[in-house]
């Protein structure tokens, strides 16, 4: 990318100050026990190595050459192959392919597929700039997610220099166990904790939580065992702040605060991440890298312009944020995130360990507010009628908001 193709972009640099020292956590003997309580938990703060490495990305397996159509059919196979442990000789997977047409082009791929060359996919990584990684054992609708690391492509990720952690969406559809269910809280808890240990994840990351109480869920005391665990195995990890209606994007609770296509006016209270939403297949959908939509018989995508996602990522760097980036498996989307990587392999001194120059802002706003109708920066459309143009509202919104911050 050239480097000069948005001064408006570059400026924004300045508002980051040098890199603070990370801690060595290795040094130090933290003897604390998290108790299953709220005040217990608030206690916890963000890793270093999370506010240094900026941007995370969704592993969705080897670089593809899709394009969209073939992704469509693509995803939903592939990945609901892999997350639900499917095999040749399943006949529901089977009568769940028979749905699609064939699309020239695409395997259907009808059970795991490991990485021909971890090392090799870990390094396309590398290559767009992200410092970490999401693996999703789950997401709420079977086809839509991304996919879930081998304990294989977690070790390659490793020695690629990538954290790795997990994503869990607490709302539950499909054949496994949901919200709701008889025992479903205790599945979720073995499902997960199994997970972190398998991989030692790094993180968790919840999603999906709107749908019941943290009591409810027994989000907090998870959340301390996952401290402890992390504690007993000298890993520094963090949580985000969805752990329940109650719990969830209220910046009540958080190592940081995830904010799913949204951004601060101004430098944020505390550590937060700009999430944006998966590859949505059944009716609207706005990514890192554009848009989805029906229209009549034909899906479209629109991609976003790199230059406004640097906007939108270097301002959130600038006040204190991380961006962590849903992509798709295109051709396409991977040449965009190169786009980004191929920036920051020029300008990553500027980016990576770095940390707002200014104070936080104790009044800092999330902006914008899809519940309200006013746009968060005057002379901007105000919030759309239509319910499903309201995510790429808020990425203009968010674009806006990062070209005006001064």
């Amino acid at each position: 990318m050239n480097c000069n193709v948005h001064l408006r972009v570059l400026a924004t640099l300045a508002l980051c100050g040098p890199p603070s020292q990370a801690q060595d956590l290795s040094l130090i003997a933290d003897a604390r026990q998290w108790a299953p309580t709220l005040p217990s938990i608030m206690a916890h703060e963000a890793p270093q190595w999370l506010l240094d490495a900026k941007l995370g990305i969704q592993f969705v397996g080897a670089p593809g050459q899709y394009d969209d159509q073939q992704w469509y059919h693509w995803s939903r196979s592939a990945q609901r192959a892999r997350e639900l442990g499917f095999d040749a000789t399943d006949e529901a997977t089977r009568a769940y392919l028979d749905d699609f047409a064939p699309v020239v082009g695409v395997d259907y791929v009808r059970d795991v597929q490991a990485l021909a060359d971890p090392d090799e996919t870990m390094q396309a990584y590398r290559q767009t700039g992200a410092r970490f990684l999401v693996s999703m054992p789950h997401g709420a609708s079977p086809g839509t997610e991304g996919l879930r690391m081998t304990r294989g492509e977690v070790d390659a990720a490793r020695r690629a220099g990538l954290n790795v952690g997990i994503h869990y969406n607490l709302i539950r559809r499909g054949r496994t166990p949901s919200l709701g269910d008889p025992g479903y809280v205790d599945w979720w808890h073995h499902r997960v904790s199994t997970e972190v240990e398998s991989i030692g994840a790094d993180f968790v990351f919840f999603d999906g939580s709107q749908g019941a109480s943290s009591a409810y869920l027994r989000t907090v005391p998870f959340v301390a065992w996952y401290y402890n665990w992390a504690d007993t195995n000298g890993k520094d990890v963090w949580v985000n702040d969805d752990l329940g209606i109650d719990l969830q994007e209220g910046f009540l609770y958080g190592d940081v605060w995830d904010l799913e296509t949204k951004t601060f006016d101004a430098v944020a209270p505390g550590p937060f991440i700009n999430w944006d939403t998966l590859r949505n297949e059944w009716n609207t959908w706005i990514n890192e890298f554009g848009r989805h939509r029906r229209n009549g018989d034909l899906w479209e995508w629109v991609y976003r312009d790199p230059a406004d996602l640097l906007q939108v990522f270097i301002h959130n760097v600038s006040i204190g944020g991380v961006w962590v980036v849903q992509m798709v498996n295109t051709a396409e989307a991977w040449v965009r995130m190169r786009r980004i990587g191929d920036w920051l392999a020029v300008n990553g001194e500027a980016i990576y360990g770095t940390r707002p120059f200014r104070s936080p802002d104790p009044n800092a706003r999330p902006l914008p507010d899809h519940l309200r109708d006013e746009p968060a920066i005057a002379g901007t459309p105000p919030r759309p009628v239509d319910p499903s143009d309201v995510r790429w509202w808020q990425f203009q919104q968010t674009v806006s908001i990062a070209e005006h911050h001064g």
